[in-house]
This record gives structure tokens, C-alpha cells and sequence, in this order.
């Protein structure tokens, strides 16, 4: 079967008689067959021109001859068909002078494809799904391959901030095919990391056609949390003359990786405040699922952009708000607990289970789970 990696067929004219090769094609895949590139240096122009295949698609379908000459050295099959190789040796292979020569075939995207992309390196890159156009035709599947050096890992990522990221989706795998997921343009699933090997990525058949959109890439580490935090305080102290001092605090010291709380005194700071962080952090840093408990401050964020239930629901409902794992009753500004205990036996351990389930970081709640634990040592 045909794959990403280049194959070479040795064909030799010394033997007479007929060879014929058969190629599997993989599902939605091209098969291409070329000349090696340096293959004509070494033979005389009158030698790459006997030096011919012929090539048909595993129907029998588009035949063509291909010789060692440029321009008429490729080959490329439809879509998810194999292909059939025959070489015919000459009769009298003295009086010829044709040489052993090699053809090379490999499995690659339909021309409409992006080409494979630049090798990868420490800052981000990115190509699209197709070449100059804005739609992404529904027949269409692409599959690029990105190596890795030094067992480096790969993150592959797409943009959370497409209109259609419920729809543009890619697969990705590790190269030797391991670790196979699909992500999406999505918050919290739109990243892939690779296990210190190449990554093979494939866009898949859709039956109706999507917007282009672009696929990112660069060698990742576990230090990124890390690396949202500097960047978020660097570009603070950047712009620190541009921005009010609460903005660049905020970034500084308001945020956990990508979440941010911050609290002001009065509507107008607010206002201002959400205004220029997200103008702050609008390249490459989009600011969403906000939540206030004032309506004139979510009044100046897009739908789009507030918390999903919220937008749903309407700012009349007592909305319940979970924040870094606390519930925040919007309406009210105050922190509450849905305690919803599972039936436990009235042991030691029964009641442990219970009063561990109430997660409370701060202490709202101590006294209460204090004095079970004061009963279970009295007990004990």
C-alpha cells in the first residue's frame, strides 16, 4: 500500500518481458508516481527518454505513459485508486542501452490540498485546509504528515474563535498511527500533544461544505501553563503606559492560566476594565464566557462571548455560576454550596464520605465539616 513516505520501484530493462505492479491506494488517497529528482544526472537525455511506464488507475481508467523526462515524469491517480504499473522490457536489450531505473510512488492529498507544511520550530505556525479559496468543498480529504527532532513533542491546536468550530475538526495521531483524536475548534478541545513523535493529521470527508480554516502547530512542552502566565505579564508590563494601572494589575495578578476574577468598586470601572482587557488581549487571546453581576457591564460584550447559560437563560434567572470550582450566585454577588449527599451507612467512614464531598478551598463551610471531624475523633 502507498504511503506518505517515498517508495522506490527498481524496474530492469536487462530482463525481457512484461512487469506489471499493482499499488494500493488508502481510503481517500492520491497515489502519485515520479522520477527520482536526481535520478537524470547520472543517465544521458537519450536514455531518460526510453526509460518509460505506463500507468492506468486499478479501473483501467486515464492511461498515460511517463518517461524520465521533464514534464512528463508524473503520475496522479484519482482518488482511492490503486494503480497499475507495466513496464515492458525491449526484445533485444543489447542494441538498446536502457539502464536499470527506479520510479517512486508515494500516497498524497488531493491537489486541492495545502502542501505539506514548513517543518516545525518553537514559535506557532499554520496553514489552511485548502489553497486560496474561503469554502472547503464537501468531497474533500487531507492529510498532512509533521516530523519531529529530537523526540520533541508537537502541539497541534485550532482556532477557538471561528463562527464554525463545531464543524471544523481534524484527526490527529502520533506517526506510527497511536494516540488518535479528534479536536475541534472548541474551548478545551481544539489541542492535541504529540508523545515525542511526528503527528499525522487528517481532515475528513464532510457532506457539506465548510469555511477554510487553519490548522496550528509548533513543539510544545508541559511548561505552557507557565508560559500563558509570563506572556500575560509581560504584555502587562509592555503596554503599561498604554493601559490603565487595574488592567495591567489585573493581568498580573487576576488570572489562573486562562481564567480570570477580578472584582471593582463601581460600574464604570468595569465597564472600562472588560473594554480594554479585551482590547489588550485581542491578538491571539480571546476573552469569553464572561460573567457579571451587573447588566449594564454584560451589555458591552457580544452574546457570543458570554457564559453559555447565561445567554440562554436570561440575566432574570438565579444563575449559579461555578468558578474555579466554587458556585457563585450571580444575582446576589455571594458564594453558595449545592450539597446534594449520596447515601452513605452512618459509619466513621460513611460520614468521611460525606463531609469530603463539599469542596471548600476557602473554609465558608469549616465549622460545619470541623465539627464532624471532631465527632469522628471523639469517636475513634
Amino acid at each position: 500500500m502507498a504511503t506518505e513516505t517515498k517508495t522506490e520501484l527498481v524496474l530492469i530493462p536487462e530482463v525481457p518481458g512484461e512487469c506489471i505492479s499493482n499499488i494500493q491506494a488508502a481510503t481517500q488517497r492520491t497515489i502519485q508516481l515520479s522520477w527520482p529528482s536526481d535520478q537524470g544526472k547520472n543517465s544521458a537525455e537519450a536514455d531518460t527518454e526510453k526509460q518509460c511506464v505506463t500507468v492506468f488507475n486499478g479501473d483501467s481508467s486515464s492511461g498515460k505513459q511517463i518517461c524520465g523526462i521533464k514534464d512528463k515524469n508524473v503520475f496522479t491517480g484519482d482518488l482511492s485508486k490503486n494503480l497499475v504499473i507495466t513496464y515492458e522490457a525491449p526484445k533485444d536489450t543489447g542494441k538498446t542501452g536502457v539502464k536499470k531505473f527506479e520510479v517512486t510512488y508515494q500516497a498524497v492529498s488531493d491537489t486541492r490540498c495545502t502542501d505539506t507544511p514548513n517543518p516545525p520550530t518553537n514559535v506557532v505556525q499554520s496553514f489552511k485546509v485548502v489553497k486560496d479559496v474561503e469554502t472547503i468543498p464537501a468531497d474533500l480529504v487531507c492529510a498532512w504528515n509533521i516530523s519531529t527532532t529530537a523526540n520533541k513533542n508537537l502541539r497541534i491546536s485550532l482556532n477557538v474563535n471561528s463562527p464554525s468550530t463545531d464543524s471544523q475538526c481534524v484527526t490527529v495521531s502520533n506517526d506510527d498511527n497511536s494516540n488518535e483524536k479528534k479536536i475541534c475548534g472548541k474551548e478545551k478541545e481544539n489541542e492535541y500533544v504529540s508523545n515525542g513523535k511526528g503527528v499525522h493529521i487528517t481532515f475528513e470527508q464532510q457532506a457539506t461544505s465548510l469555511p477554510n480554516f487553519e490548522i496550528f502547530y509548533k513543539y510544545g512542552a508541559t511548561s505552557s501553563p507557565f508560559c500563558a502566565a509570563f506572556s500575560l505579564r509581560q504584555l502587562a508590563s509592555d503596554h503599561a503606559e498604554d493601559f490603565d494601572d487595574i488592567t495591567t494589575r489585573t493581568l498580573k495578578e487576576n488570572f489562573y492560566v486562562d481564567d480570570c476574577l477580578v472584582s471593582v468598586d463601581s460600574e464604570a470601572i468595569a465597564v472600562r476594565l472588560v473594554d480594554q482587557l479585551r482590547t489588550l488581549l485581542k491578538h491571539g487571546f480571546r476573552l469569553h464566557k464572561w460573567v457579571n453581576n451587573n447588566k449594564a457591564v454584560l451589555q458591552i460584550i457580544p452574546s457570543s462571548d458570554g457564559a453559555a447559560k447565561l445567554v440562554n437563560l436570561g440575566l432574570t434567572d438565579p444563575e449559579i455560576q461555578r468558578i474555579l470550582g466554587l458556585c457563585w450566585r450571580v444575582e446576589e454577588d455571594c458564594f453558595t454550596f449545592i450539597v446534594n449527599l449520596p447515601e452513605r451507612p452512618a459509619t466513621i467512614r460513611g460520614i468521611l464520605s460525606c463531609t469530603a464531598s463539599l469542596y471548600d478551598p476557602i473554609g465558608f463551610v469549616a465549622p460545619l465539616l470541623l465539627l464532624q471531624s471532631v465527632n469522628y475523633k471523639t469517636s475513634a
